[in-house]
């Protein structure tokens, strides 16, 4: 399986703080307005918690030392040599959008293209065939 190694960047200061919030409270800011199915890691909402802070463990000091963070990144068991590439274990691609948010919001944008093929298609079509009609 062909994997491949990707930089990743966090809010150094936001990383120390969520580090520094007890358990219990750390839960219930994940669960809020989740429920524990959404957290589909192996042991549920603790797992999670547990798979997060020793990401940011290793992350918050490969950020103060390089600036950047080194992942592992790997195509799907079902795809194993073509589309989208994941986070191998935990990393910033495979937290929830809040989280990811608050981590990263300074340093990316985050660009929703979901089922964005159709309205792509048209506006090309617009501009490079203005005569084609298009029935949509």
């Amino acid at each position: 399986m062909k994997s491949f190694m990707k930089n990743d960047r966090l809010d150094i200061e936001n990383g120390k703080y969520l580090l520094g919030i007890p358990d219990t409270n750390l839960t219930e800011i994940l669960m809020k307005g989740r429920e524990e199915a959404d957290y589909k890691w192996d042991g549920g909402i603790s797992g999670y918690k547990k798979k997060l802070k020793r990401f940011l463990k290793t992350a918050i000091p490969q950020m103060e030392q390089n600036g950047l963070i080194k992942n592992k990144y790997k195509y799907s068991k079902e795809l194993v040599t073509c589309g989208r590439r994941c986070v191998v274990d935990f990393g910033i691609q495979g937290m929830t959008a809040k989280l990811k948010g608050f981590l990263c919001s300074k340093l990316y944008y985050d660009i929703d293209i979901i089922n964005c093929a159709p309205t792509i298609l048209f506006k090309l079509t617009q501009t490079n065939f203005p005569n084609f009609e298009c029935k949509y």
